[in-house]
């Protein structure tokens, strides 16, 4: 009697139907993972805008002329907080994205006769004291009003900023 095994060479249909199920659910997960990474992306890039419009903010108060108030020239005594009860918001547009910056401004000014952990207070030790000697500025800056596509945020920078200076004090 001739026996002969017969091997079978191929895969059955069954086979190729799990195949093709596995690799549909591997392309579904990188398809989703593709999402959140553009989606965490352009987050990351409104950002870091905002923190630059912050920082480009801070640099201009730091670049005043003048410690007196003034209409013509950027003063020390003109950096006030923003926006006012009565004004509009403050809106920078930056690669079509619309960023309100808000400024909370706090006088301080220094007192000898304190300790040195409490010599700057907030309130003028001596009628006869005309201008602040810092200007503690708290900049909020938000974006986004619509959470499906890049949806909102908000970063906050605060930074002291000197009565005294120098030429070079805002390059």
């Amino acid at each position: 009697m001739n026996r002969r095994t017969h091997f079978q060479d191929g895969f059955t249909l069954i086979e190729v139907l799990v195949g093709i199920v596995i690799f549909a659910l591997g392309m579904m997960a990188l398809a989703q993972l593709q999402g959140s990474l553009s989606k965490s992306s352009a987050e990351a890039n409104a950002r870091t805008v905002a923190i630059n419009i912050a920082e480009e903010t801070v640099e201009r108060m730091r670049s005043f002329g003048q410690i007196t108030a003034s209409t013509t020239v950027d003063a020390f005594n003109n950096i006030v907080t923003y926006p006012g009860p009565d004004d509009a918001p403050n809106i920078v547009q930056r690669g079509g994205i619309d960023y309100a910056l808000e400024q909370l401004v706090t006088d301080y000014y220094y007192n000898p006769e304190n300790p040195p952990a409490t010599a700057f207070q907030t309130n003028k030790p001596d009628s006869r004291i005309v201008n602040p000697d810092l200007k503690r500025v708290e900049l909020t800056v938000t974006w986004g009003t619509d959470e499906a596509a890049l949806g909102t945020g908000s970063i906050t920078l605060v930074d002291l900023i000197s009565s005294f200076t120098t030429a070079s004090g805002a390059k």
